[in-house]
């Protein structure tokens, strides 16, 4: 009996010990689930906000894009307008000099010659201003200031002085300004002024180049963005100072300021307007310093989130209570709170998984980016190159490349209409474009390939990439592609009364010189019509008598300079050669208006250069070349010149060593982020991102902190600094931030640190 009584006295006593030690362990697993879908489901979110962010910069650096390409034709175009004697004799003159009105005749004639580049500006108007007689020029407008202001704005003269007045505050030079109250019967008109002098080597310049838009063409540079009815976007100077904004139907009042201390470039911030939370993007042009807010209601830009925030809610909250259930129940039944728990972490799972779906619809944003950079040549080196090319899958070896650019018409006669030229659209418009986008790309799908790359420009045209194995006859290649089209045009044309016009660029051997091809194909485009539906560029009788430089060329050129990419600024300049010298036998009067463009473009990338001690005796020799005989090889020697010295990125390795030491030296500024390096170092955030992790086996902001942590180490143990303040020493942009950061790294506060430091020297 005392055997038995022993043995039953053991179980009952260790059977609260083990029922103890059971009910613990399931609470375990439940915090442990509980914590996993937490942190899953904050990845997620995070990840899923992150990329709405980036699909946003995305649109809004395109806009900024268009706008930035909108000002610098107006740049170039001015520039020309400089080069004319005539125009600099006018604007020194008085109206008391007896050649005053033969010589502004003679000015409008000069500016008739221009007109064909006018056209291609999106602008109501334009003219130049006179100030030294009051008077205002165009290609058909001589005349006093009164008299233009009075027959083309429409305005009462009550107004005429306080608008006159604008054309010589130089302030307002280079800005957009509303002069919808000096002209009050439009609807908020803007003028862009840029003075003459800039682009002319002349100090007697004083004439002003004045381009008048309507708020419709403004707005029409930001339609591919979402405002959500309430949204709008707001558009500074370089001084912080508000140019114009586009609005929704239902947006509210704004304060600029609040704004703009409350974006930021490298992730998305939020902004509360009337109770209502708004998501910024932010945008600032290297061009000119402008900053573009694009603000929209937040619930209407994640409503998808807000819904994954819901059920997340709900299905922590049920697991919460099952958990309670199980831990309640564990003694008695093992089986069945193991079950639960198995559900509860599928799930989880299941959420994530959900998530992680979401996340790769926006895979196709990055994929049509990076076409319009193979189209546009805005891949700046090889490591680049190769990432977007594996990205794409486009394979580069024994392949030759060129473009087909595609024009889609209902009607044939609407070929030359303006809506389909610019574009622009009407809103409910939209889903017939989108199906008709659908059913042309099937088609083209079915003609080229299923791996075929389309890029599209704007509505109604489409920039296909084609490729060809070299082994090819170029013959062939061509033949096989006119067949192609011409059953492509019959089958849309028969079943959808769609007409289609194409042009074909000659082929590269490098996928790098795209944008050549696409230049060719939209040039050659342009020689089609009813009976030639098809135009290849190399088949085109080139015009004898105008030289070739298109804007787009000329901008691209600009752009490589600034990159200090010679290969490709080299390969302009072969192209250019060849048409302007091979393929046309120029009079020599053309040539030196060609040469005269061609020096206008390398004298604003050189003076974009800032010059220092190492770049000094350089920029002297450049500038001695400048004075020169223009011949075609000077200049490119000065582009080459020009690119070495923007030449200072370096690639692979040395790249990152450079970055991590921009890092360390920079690693106290607070707006130092993933943008901003991209920025400084002109490669993209995600090819960044990929070549730093694979440099150094860590993400750019867990680098970043770590050296930030290191810091803040050594100035709590060797410092006197409050701790309420260290953070401004280490790029935080407050203090409960920094502690955050700390005790997750570290474990412990900061004040705990240093006071175990002061215990030590106290000891």
């Amino acid at each position: 009996m005392t055997i038995n009584h022993k043995k039953i006295t053991h179980k009952t006593n260790n059977t609260p010990s083990f029922m103890f030690r059971l009910v613990m362990s399931y609470s375990v697993i439940l915090v442990i689930i509980l914590i996993m879908g937490v942190y899953l489901y904050s990845i997620g979110i995070d990840d899923s906000k992150q990329t709405q962010y980036s699909q946003n910069k995305l649109a809004l650096e395109s806009c900024v894009d268009n706008i930035d390409t909108t000002l610098n034709n107006m740049a170039i175009f001015t520039s020309q307008i400089a080069q004319s004697s005539n125009i600099l004799r006018l604007s020194n003159m008085s109206t008391d000099n007896t050649n005053f009105i033969m010589t502004g005749y003679n000015s409008m004639e000069t500016l008739s010659n221009q007109r064909p580049t006018e056209m291609l500006l999106p602008i109501m108007r334009y003219y130049v201003y006179l100030p030294n007689s009051s008077y205002c020029l165009s290609s058909s407008i001589f005349c006093t200031d009164r008299n233009y202001y009075l027959d083309t704005q429409n305005a009462s003269e009550n107004y005429m002085k306080a608008w006159a007045s604008i054309h010589t505050n130089t302030s307002l030079y280079m800005k957009l300004v509303n002069i919808s109250e000096y002209v009050p019967k439009a609807n908020n008109t803007y003028l862009y002024m840029v003075p003459l002098s800039t682009y002319t080597l002349s100090k007697n310049y004083n004439s002003v180049a004045c381009f008048q838009f309507s708020e419709n063409t403004l707005s029409s540079f930001f339609t591919p963005l979402s405002l959500y009815d309430s949204g709008f976007v707001i558009v500074t100077d370089d001084n912080g100072n508000e140019l114009f904004s586009v609005k929704g139907k239902n947006s509210s009042d704004y304060n600029i300021d609040d704004i703009r201390n409350k974006a930021e470039k490298n992730s998305y911030s939020e902004y509360s307007i009337d109770d209502d939370n708004m998501f910024i993007t932010s945008v600032s042009s290297e061009s000119n310093g402008w900053s573009y807010y694009l603000v929209q209601p937040y619930n209407a830009a994640f409503s998808t989130l807000v819904t994954y925030k819901n059920t997340f809610t709900f299905i922590t909250g049920i697991a919460f209570l099952v958990g309670l259930i199980i831990i309640l129940i564990s003694s008695i039944k093992n089986a069945k709170p193991m079950i639960e728990l198995n559900s509860e972490l599928n799930e989880t799972k299941k959420q994530h998984t959900s998530l992680q779906t979401e996340l790769e619809h926006q895979r196709p944003i990055i994929f049509s980016s990076y076409i319009e950079r193979i189209m546009l040549g805005k891949v700046y080196s090889s490591e680049e190159l190769n990432y977007i090319a594996n990205f794409l899958g486009i394979e580069q070896t024994d392949k030759k490349f060129f473009v087909l650019y595609m024009s889609v018409y209902n009607n044939p006669d609407d070929m030359f209409s303006e809506d389909i030229i610019t574009g622009e659209i009407e809103a409910d418009e939209t889903s017939a474009l989108n199906e008709r986008y659908e059913l042309i790309k099937s088609h083209i799908y079915q003609h080229f390939g299923d791996d075929t790359l389309i890029y599209m420009p704007h509505n109604d045209a489409y920039a296909i990439l084609l490729r060809c194995n070299n082994d090819i006859n170029i013959d062939n290649c061509y033949s096989d592609i006119v067949s192609h089209f011409n059953d492509l045009h019959e089958e849309l044309l028969n079943d959808n009364s769609i007409w289609i016009y194409g042009g074909i660029g000659n082929r590269n051997a490098d996928i790098r010189y795209t944008w050549k091809s696409y230049q060719q194909a939209r040039e050659a485009i342009q020689y089609t019509g009813k009976d030639n539906i098809i135009q290849p560029y190399r088949t085109i009788k080139k015009n004898k008598t105008t030289y070739y430089f298109p804007l787009e060329l000329a901008s691209q050129l600009t752009t490589y300079i600034n990159n200090g990419n010679s290969d490709q600024a080299t390969e302009i300049f072969s192209l250019l050669y060849k048409e302007n010298f091979v393929d046309r036998a120029l009079p020599v009067h053309v040539v030196k208006w060609f040469f005269s463009d061609l020096r206008n473009v390398l004298l604003k990338a050189r003076f974009a250069i800032k010059q220092n001690n190492d770049n000094q005796n350089t920029l002297e020799i450049i500038d001695r070349m400048f004075e020169e005989h223009k011949t075609f090889e000077l200049l490119k020697e000065i582009t080459n010149m020009l690119c070495k010295l923007n030449d200072t990125k370096p690639e692979g390795n040395q790249l990152i060593s450079t970055i991590k030491g921009y890092i360390r030296e920079n690693y106290k500024d607070a707006s130092l982020c993933l943008s901003k390096i991209s920025d400084e170092f002109n490669i993209s955030e995600s090819y960044f991102s990929y070549l730093f992790k694979a440099e150094t086996n860590q993400n750019f902001s867990e680098y970043l902190e770590n050296i930030r942590m290191e810091q803040a180490v050594e100035l709590l143990k060797n410092s006197s600094i409050n701790i309420s303040d260290i953070y401004m020493e280490l790029g935080y942009n407050n203090a409960n931030s920094f502690r955050r950061a700390f005790k997750k790294v570290y474990g412990i506060s900061p004040k705990t640190m240093r006071d175990a430091k002061s215990t030590e020297i106290s000891q």
